[in-house]
């Protein structure tokens, strides 16, 4: 089975090494394999844009596709964010590829390091990532497609702090405890 994992800092990793990702703890944890194409800072509108040479060209069984948390970071409408994964989960269908849609999870609002904003912005941010699930839910059950609802199942709360270094990004922790999750998720993909 190989996987291409399409989103942003989330998927790429960010601060963390390469072994302490959670996409290798991923590729570990269900033996598949899985290709890491997160980009930092990219939003929906680039990861759409990148598709076909990022997914379409690598041929894969399936695609994880989960972005968004940059869109609303600079104030882009939930809706456009959701047609963009919505487009991108149509051409992984029509290039004969199983998208699986997924909701980023919220982040630690109240530890945000102070260079990316203040608690305010991103606790606003968090309800716009909200209503994004919710947006990103329909379209998947509109489409038959699988939904992993990270923003759902990713702690919340006073058990974000240890997971979060920046309020954004993870620890080697968050990596692992969001690896557990995808791998619980996965189950058996090649059933889909």
């Amino acid at each position: 089975m190989k996987i291409v994992c399409l989103g942003d800092s989330l998927t790429f990793g960010y601060g963390a090494a390469k072994e302490e990702k959670w996409i290798s703890l991923f590729r570990e944890g269900t033996g598949y394999e899985v290709l890491n194409r997160g980009v930092c800072g990219d939003t929906t509108g680039g990861m759409l844009a990148r598709f076909y040479n990022d997914v379409i060209v690598n041929k894969p069984d399936a695609v994880l596709i989960m972005g968004g948390a940059n869109d609303f970071t600079m104030d882009c409408d939930p809706a456009a964010a959701a047609a963009n994964v919505l487009a991108m989960s149509s051409h992984a269908v029509h290039n004969g590829i199983k998208p699986i849609i997924a909701a980023p999870p919220l982040c630690d609002a109240e530890n945000i390091a102070p260079h990316w904003g203040t608690t305010e912005q991103f606790l606003r941010r968090n309800g716009v990532m909200l209503e994004y699930r919710d947006r990103l839910l329909k379209a998947a059950n509109m489409q038959h497609t699988p939904f992993w609802d990270f923003c759902g199942m990713y702690p919340k709360g006073d058990e974000l702090a240890p997971l979060y270094f920046d309020g954004l990004h993870f620890t080697a922790k968050g990596h692992v405890e969001f690896a557990k999750i995808a791998c619980e998720l996965a189950g058996d993909i090649s059933n889909m």
